[in-house]
């Protein structure tokens, strides 16, 4: 079992469920309660109910857990607990148990548990998924779909001897098996990804019958009792219908109406005439023709919420620093030097002597490499106005331009040859390339076929014949996620092929932490389970042996010694080298220093208006005085005091900076990227998942006036599962890893910890405690149990989800009062980013005049643009039902904002332009409801909340830092007015609007 090693913990924790009773109130002993929140909860989002066999009991899922109540509706009670979120409940035939999908282990797992919650019992295991669980009439047969054979098939399980056997093997997606009455055929959904279908096949002779041909998304099939009729849900665009099939016709008809939103799961017959679904945030019962009746439930919830101390950045401290942002460290083939950047410049370091600076200028530079003989350096920049891979001659000091990229590379490596680079281009998440150049004539040649993942960097074969690289595996198809595995590539052409001999482990997070081959062919060093091992490899880089451990500490970007004994790599905040033969290792210390720099002298700013972010009116003709970076003063205006600089800015509107608190960039976004920022009035950014050295390497470059960009709050590497999706994540299968995580969020000045989909809930929880104690807040995309764990924050309205649909959105973009509820009266963060779930896309269809901006055109990326127009065009034919599905994406954020819930900006960059992306998520809120002042303040004052620098940020007042933005109209009038940039003022300096639209010199 892929996490057998954790049942001690898992268990231990499971026995001590306190913090989510569901019954009276507890308080643990051992800790202080904040506040003890009662939430009762009557509408659910996307649950599944099963009615038992003698028609007197609904079981349903709401929350990741099971709960009854008697059919006549009433007050639920929970079979599960909350650490399993289990889902899809079906009862056995007897009436005595049921089955349903569980996630204790990491895995989606197939449980049987009494109708009293007695004897839970999980009947899979391994490294696959399991869901959809369906009893046979007999009761000796489950039926449920897994993707076990490498897409998602159709299995049986014999209860009692526990035999699996594949009842389909389709190259397309199978799912949702339901029994036949007689046990004689199951009835599933086959996709692939253009078209669905119902099928129906025989467990006598396995003849298969097409029964719907679909148009839309297939789910929840269901027999009704004499066969004759099949239930299902079909979702196309803005309709989540409820439709009936005579499976031996074909004769089908829509029973749901127009504006319901039925969830996509099985329904349950009463008789061939009546049957009881979920829909619309309620259990409802059909009879006939006749509209449906509610059938009321309740469950109650008691949210303990602890207090902590979170982190304060100080933004005051111009002491001498360490330099912690040592990013892309190679050592070089004779191991006497490390190149490295640093600042966002290159830096040499000799082994036993000092550093030596070898670029100075304001653009990025990454991903160093050395040339085999260490003569030379190829890295990537953007010096040029566009990246490009340069090669720098150490003796000379000169740098060449080898070839113009476009965008950044996502790795490169120099061939042992000495003739040719291998270099990845990744296009988002989902899209990947291989390349070589010609290092003499910087002709490029592709090699192997276009991926459909990010990719890691690439490596040689000594014979320089074949390239090494991670891409993602996926598990299926009909999901995305899965593990990172090696793929190769012949350089004399022909396609890639997988590494042979090594499976299910996933090798690091497609980035520049291997597989680096040894310059003598025997291993591959790689990062697995955050460690460094060797793998024993054959001259065509196929596994010959099991991996070999060389580290127990946290180990990153690898690279080896021309004497294929020693590796370099980062051990968190410390470079190593280890010998691969004993395992000694040495410390080598980059002793560099940076300080923050601030203006001096005295600034006043008049203003026509000050939005201070604190009221909801304009202080007109106001001074505000500073003193270097922070505001010393706030007064009306008066023109005989003096100060070192004046600002007229007595015909326009001062306001505080923006804060977007998801954005996910690095250096790989280049030099424009901080001018882009600033361009737009964003003065703050968090980020949420990235590499933590390139995240530190900018914010210390920005701090120390290196380079020009906003604050950054960072994380690094989200924290996963035994899965994942993104470049960037690693899986996480051991407690011990996690510890070791954490403690690297310590010593590299983390601002925060963010979970992903296929962490389990038990894991999530020691997460949170674990982050909570070194004052680190929590955010992710689960809502429940997270938010009785004491989860700081929640991502999106929707959000990935390992479910296959979303806990807390329909599929018709609708959040009921389960969802709405738990975030207002928690107090989490929400971060809805509302603009990638049609928002940005709808707002530019009705007005497509934002896109002539200058500064689409100057500073920021047109990549996502382009994509619009076609968008836009789709909008403007159904505009009716895209104003409908927009019109329910932006109500929760105005049901969560009217229950008193704490919602702050943010967009999800680079999904939508950088900046630009920021101002059409604001205009979503005013759409939603929220006043423009209401609007203001989520990207303001309410964010600086969540990165606890209220003291510092969000709002006009005496002491707090000089982070504004002055604008040519009134914003709050109409939040649009916003994106009227006359001037930046960060940290107490200053720019125009057309100084940042010009690219450096």
């Amino acid at each position: 079992m892929k996490y057998s090693s954790l049942s001690h913990y898992f268990l231990s924790l499971i026995c001590s469920v306190v913090w989510l009773n569901c019954q009276s109130p507890t308080t643990p002993s051992n800790e202080k309660i904040k506040e003890l929140i009662e939430i009762k909860v009557r509408e659910g989002t996307n649950m599944a109910v099963a009615l038992s066999p003698k028609g007197e009991t609904l079981a349903f899922d709401l929350l990741g857990r099971i709960w009854l109540m008697s059919v006549t509706g009433g007050t639920a009670q929970p079979i599960t607990d909350s650490l399993g979120n289990a889902r899809q409940p079906a009862w056995s035939p007897d009436g005595k148990k049921l089955t349903f999908q569980g996630y204790w282990q990491g895995n989606w797992h197939i449980y049987i548990v009494n109708a009293d919650g007695s004897n839970l019992k999980q009947l899979t295991s391994g490294n696959y998924d399991h869901r959809e669980p369906h009893w046979s009439p007999d009761g000796t047969t489950l039926a449920f779909s897994s993707d076990r054979s490498g897409n998602y098939d159709i299995w049986t399980l014999d209860v009692v001897g526990e035999q699996l056997i594949s009842f389909t093997s389709s190259p397309s997606n199978e799912y949702g098996p339901t029994w036949s009455p007689d046990g004689r055929q199951l009835a599933y959904v086959s996709s692939d990804k253009t078209s669905g279908k119902i099928l129906i096949r025989s467990t006598i002779d396995d003849s298969e019958q097409v029964a719907y041909n679909g148009y839309g998304k297939l789910t929840g099939i269901s027999w009704s009792p004499t066969g004759k009729k099949l239930l299902f849900n079909e979702h196309a665009g803005i309709e989540a219908a409820l439709k009936q099939i005579d499976p031996k016709t074909g004769r089908s008809q829509t029973l749901s109406g127009s504006q319901e939103d039925v969830f996509p799961f099985r329904h349950s017959w009463l008789s061939d005439s009546s049957f009881i679904y979920s829909s619309t945030g309620k259990i409802l019962r059909r009879n006939g023709d006749a509209p449906a009746t509610e059938i009321a439930f309740e469950i109650n919830l008691w949210l303990h919420r602890s207090p902590y101390q979170q982190k304060k950045r100080n933004f005051d401290d111009t002491h001498v620093q360490l330099v912690k942002g040592i990013a892309w460290p190679n050592l070089s083939p004779k191991g006497t030097q490390i190149v490295f950047v640093a600042l966002q410049d290159l830096w040499l370091k000799t082994i036993d002597g000092n550093i030596e600076q070898l670029t100075d200028d304001p653009f990025v530079q990454l991903m160093p490499v050395w040339s085999p003989d260490g003569t030379s350096i190829a890295y990537s920049s953007d010096q040029s106005g566009s990246f490009a891979i340069w090669i720098l001659d150490l003796a000379s000091g000169v740098s060449r331009n080898l070839i113009t990229t476009g965008k950044c590379i996502s790795g490169m490596s120099w061939s042992p040859d000495g003739l040719k680079i291998a270099f990845t281009e990744s296009f988002g998440p989902k899209r990947g390339r291989l390349d070589w150049v010609d290092v003499n004539n910087g002709v490029r040649t592709p090699l192997g076929n276009e991926m459909s993942s990010s990719v890691g960097t690439p490596t040689w074969s000594p014979d320089s014949k074949t390239v090494a690289l991670t891409a993602l595996d996926p598990y299926s198809s009909l999901y995305r996620e899965g593990v990172n595995q090696v793929l190769l590539f012949p350089i004399s052409g022909g396609s890639q092929r997988p590494q042979k001999g090594f499976n299910h482990w996933s090798l690091g997070v497609r980035s520049n932490d291997g597989p680096i081959w040894s310059p003598d062919g025997k291993y591959m060093a790689i990062i697995s389970k955050g460690v460094l091992w060797l793998l024993p490899v054959d001259k065509f880089g196929d596994a010959t042996g099991t991996p070999i451990k060389l580290t127990e500490n946290l180990a990153d970007v690898p690279s080896w010694h021309g004497n294929s004994k020693e590796i370099l790599y980062m051990a968190t905040n410390e470079l190593k080298l280890i010998n691969i033969d004993d395992q000694a290792t040495t410390d080598f210390s980059l002793q560099m220093n940076w300080h923050r720099t601030h203006p001096k002298g005295t600034t006043i700013i008049h203003a026509g208006g000050i939005i201070d972010g604190l009221n909801d009116t304009v202080w007109e003709n106001m001074d505000v005085h500073l003193k270097g970076h922070r505001i010393t003063d706030i007064l009306p205006h008066d023109p005989t005091q003096e100060a070192d600089h004046k600002i007229n800015a007595s015909d326009a509107y001062l306001m505080p900076g923006l804060i977007d608190l998801h954005v996910h960039e690095g250096s790989n976004d280049g030099e424009q990227l901080g001018r882009t920022w600033l361009s737009w009035g964003v003065t703050t950014v968090r980020i949420p998942a990235g590499d933590p050295y390139d995240a530190l390497n900018r914010r210390e470059a920005f701090q120390s006036g290196k380079a020009l960009g906003p604050r950054i709050y960072f994380t690094g590497n989200p924290i996963d599962g035994n899965r994942i999706f993104y470049g960037g994540s690693p899986t996480m299968e051991t407690t011990k890893h996690i510890d070791q995580v954490l403690k690297k969020a310590e010593l590299l000045d983390y601002d925060l910890i963010k979970t992903y989909v296929r962490l389990n809930d038990a894991l999530q929880k020691k997460i949170i405690d674990g982050a909570h104690r070194i004052g680190l807040p929590v955010t992710s995309h689960e809502l429940y149990p997270a938010v009785g764990f004491n989860g700081d924050g929640v991502e999106h309205v929707k959000g990935t989800s390992r479910r296959g649909f979303s806990p807390k959105l329909s599929e018709t973009m609708r959040a009921y009062n389960d969802v709405t509820d738990l975030l207002a009266r928690s107090g989490m963060y929400f971060t809805p980013t509302t603009a990638i779930y049609l928002g940005y896309k709808y707002v530019v269809a009705k007005n497509p005049s934002v896109l002539d901006d200058p500064r689409l055109a100057t500073v920021s990326s047109l990549e996502y643009l382009s994509s619009v127009s076609a968008s836009s065009e789709k909008i403007l034919e159904n505009q009716e039902q895209y104003d409908r599905l927009y019109a329910n994406v932006i109500r929760m954020v105005a049901d969560v904002h009217r229950k008193g819930g704490k919602i702050v900006a943010g967009t999800d960059a680079p999904i939508l332009p950088h900046g630009f992306g920021l101002h059409i998520e604001l205009e979503n809120y005013q759409d939603a409801g929220l006043t423009p002042f209401e609007v203001l303040q989520t990207a303001t004052i309410n964010g600086a909340m969540a990165l606890n620098a209220q003291d510092d940020i969000g709002t006009i007042e005496v002491g707090k830092l000089a982070d504004f933005i002055i604008v040519n109209a009134n914003p709050l009038e109409d939040i649009r007015n916003a994106r009227q940039t006359k001037m930046v003022i960060k940290n107490g300096v200053v720019w125009t609007l057309e100084e940042l639209m010009k690219p450096p010199k």
